[in-house]
């Protein structure tokens, strides 16, 4: 087993899917926070998680409300992975490619 590592947050996770967004062949994860972040950790190919915060500082903000919850799929017809995010202040939900 490999050493556990703890990743920080900016508030309580909403929720967490994995998908390999970039499409590399690694498996990277999306959290959604309490703050309405969305935080994509990509995989470094080596299982090792990258958290982009700690190379140029940037996080994505998504625009809208309270972001709850997502999912992962390929939803456009295009072949790459999409998110799909349900936000809870608007009774809607968002898809992002």
């Amino acid at each position: 087993m490999t050493e556990k590592r703890v990743i920080e947050i900016d508030g309580p996770p909403h929720s967490i899917q994995a998908a390999d967004l970039d499409q590399d062949g690694a498996t990277d994860v999306i959290v959604i926070d309490g703050a309405n972040r969305v935080f994509l950790l990509k995989n470094d190919g080596q299982g090792n998680l990258i958290d982009p915060r700690v190379e140029d500082g940037t996080v994505l903000s998504v625009p809208g409300g309270r972001f709850w919850s997502l999912t992962v799929g390929e939803f456009e017809g295009d072949g790459a992975v999409d998110l799909a995010m349900v936000d809870g202040s608007h009774s809607t939900f968002n898809i992002d490619s």
